[in-house]
């Protein structure tokens, strides 16, 4: 079932679609510049053990529905998807790392969002000064459809897009959240396919023609954001982005 704030303005198509590790996610890439969180326990109604004959029914607020939509979603200001060659792939949690989803975007990078529930809904809860859970909230309530707004602010997020001229705004109704990385530098076009190699890497191809291998290696990529152009050490590389003010404050020893 497509997001509810779709159903109210008009629907924009999905681009890709990836499985959880553990199957309890369903990650849809759609063109309204989202990643949206699908629990397939709930996609499909009265096929799911909270829904059999033997437990409560659920109480809906209006009409008979088929499915449940997304319980929330991810954004980043740099994840567009303004054409259906964008693309969505998951690495699963293996040994010390965690399973991560990452996209391509419009905007000559790829983004990096964790799968971690528990870390991610609490960070930014905390960032925000939230005092509550939505998230948390909505997962654990069975008797309602709607899930709260999200916890990056005080009030609902808009969307605002500019297309044919016109100016759009979409009212959301899950949690969003902003927690991804993009991956700049290393591509001049849209980037478009991605996929995770077997070490865990991440490989990205662009209209640039330019196909990307991408490691974990924090220092370097310290380096590379607080060194800038000097000695060339940019050339032919990539690194991952940060917006947190501070985050590579550090002397080196």
């Amino acid at each position: 079932m497509q997001p509810e704030s779709h159903n109210k303005h008009r629907q924009f198509g999905i681009s890709s679609l990836v499985l959880s590790s553990n199957n309890s996610r369903l990650y849809a890439l759609s063109r309204d510049n989202t990643l949206y969180a699908y629990a397939t326990s709930h996609l499909i109604l009265g096929h799911v053990p909270e829904l059999s004959s033997s437990a409560p029914k659920p109480k809906y607020s209006g009409e008979s529905r088929t499915g449940l939509g997304p319980i929330y979603g991810f954004r980043h200001a740099k994840f567009h998807a303004t054409s259906f060659y964008v693309k969505a792939a998951l690495r699963p949690a293996k040994g010390d790392k965690p399973e991560l989803v990452a996209v391509g975007s419009s905007d000559q990078c790829a983004v990096v969002f964790p799968t971690d529930e528990t870390a991610f809904r609490y960070a930014q809860a905390r960032a925000a000064g939230a005092e509550s859970d939505p998230l948390g909230a909505a997962l654990d309530r069975r008797d309602e459809v709607e899930v709260v707004s999200s916890p990056s602010s005080g009030r609902r997020p808009t969307l605002r897009r500019s297309a044919s001229g016109l100016s759009l705004r979409m009212t959301d109704t899950i949690p969003i959240f902003e927690v991804g990385r993009a991956l700049v530098g290393a591509h001049e076009r849209e980037v478009t396919s991605l996929t995770w190699a077997f070490g865990g890497e991440l490989v990205t191809v662009g209209d640039d023609y330019r196909a990307r291998r991408w490691c974990e290696d924090a220092a370097r990529a310290r380096d590379l954001r607080v060194g800038g152009e000097t000695g060339g050490r940019r050339w032919n590389c990539g690194w991952a982005e940060v917006e947190e003010p501070g985050y590579d404050d550090y002397d080196d020893e």
